[in-house]
């Protein structure tokens, strides 16, 4: 339960609606760059979860952040589960990603 978006005007509009932890990923080339202050600015105020892609690491450690990130929304919403054979499904997406990056 948690959303990968761009930070233009609509997806952070639609954000607050919603409030969902979210990992926001600015298109680096909007005039001015106005995705990445738009994601900075929601960052400060949202009442949940957000992370910003990061421009200045790889992409194999955004994916690991993207995951990590997820991963913890998950265990904040769901944190009362806990069978032995519960599979995260993050963990298996990490895995799967990581998997098909360094390929």
């Amino acid at each position: 339960d948690g959303v990968l978006c761009r930070a233009g005007a609509s997806s952070v509009s639609e954000l607050r609606i919603v409030s969902k932890p979210a990992y926001l990923v600015p298109y680096k080339y909007a005039t001015d760059d106005h995705q990445t202050v738009n994601a900075q600015v929601f960052k400060e105020e949202a009442s949940f979860d957000i992370s910003i892609f990061k421009r200045n690491i790889s992409l194999e450690e955004n994916i690991e952040n993207l995951i990590k990130f997820l991963d913890q929304a998950y265990k904040n919403k769901y944190n009362k589960i806990s069978r032995k054979d519960f599979k995260n499904p993050c963990e298996l997406i990490y895995k799967e990603v990581i998997k098909n990056v360094r390929n």
